[in-house]
């Protein structure tokens, strides 16, 4: 009797060897399964939610436009709908018909009408700012501030960066040029822009209103 019990295994261990091997099938099927998304998907898409301006989609931005002066006010919503790869670089589809992806340090934001917006995100030197053209102006955009803060609304914004944007036409003889500064915050992208006013003071014409996340 002592012997036979000795040879028969206890009902706990079996059940913990059976279950020691469902583990090892499910991590192995996990881990084949990584792999073949890999292939046939890519890498997964590094989504950077520590950044100045976080791309995924089901992010939402709410804005209030107001121009410098005037007293009506036009709220509007951005929302990131969908994305695609093409190539190496990852596009991001907006709900107004823009178009976001990211490269080298800046964010561009391709508008439908054909306008391009860049957003730089690394350090650029006052006297080396980022320079292209849109639409029949001259654009150059340099970083201002890289820790300031900004109060919209009662809400402050900690570690927020500045990008300055100077432009002009293209075909003007006076070259006159007009500047305006941007504001970002950390994990939620562009909280506010100010504008000159008649007087020259920095004026918020765009201020976020609400952000988030949203499953679609």
């Amino acid at each position: 009797m002592l012997d036979k019990a000795r040879r028969k295994p206890k009902k706990g261990g079996r059940m913990a060897s059976y279950l020691a091997g469902l583990t090892g099938l499910a991590c192995t099927v996990w881990a084949l399964t990584g792999l073949w998304g890999q292939w046939v998907f890519g890498p997964p898409t590094e989504i950077r939610m520590d950044s100045f301006y976080p791309l995924e989609v089901g992010r939402y931005w709410v804005y209030t436009y107001q121009k410098p002066g005037e007293n009506q006010k036009t709220l509007v919503e951005r929302r990131i709908e969908s994305h695609a790869r093409q190539g190496d670089r990852e596009l991001f589809f907006l709900n107004d018909g823009s178009l976001l992806y990211n490269q080298d340090g800046k964010v561009f934001e391709m508008g439908q009408g054909g306008s391009l917006n860049v957003v730089p995100l690394s350090s650029l030197t006052p006297d080396r700012p980022f320079i292209y053209r849109s639409q029949g102006l001259h654009i150059e955009k340099r970083i201002g501030a890289v820790d300031t803060v900004l109060v919209v609304n009662g809400r402050r914004y900690e570690e927020c960066m500045e990008v300055i944007t100077a432009f002009r036409s293209v075909a003007s003889s006076a070259e006159k040029i007009f500047t305006y500064a941007s504001y970002y915050a950390r994990g939620i992208g562009l909280v506010g822009r100010a504008d000159p006013d008649a007087t020259g003071e920095g004026v918020l014409s765009v201020v976020l209103e609400d952000y988030g996340t949203r499953p679609l």
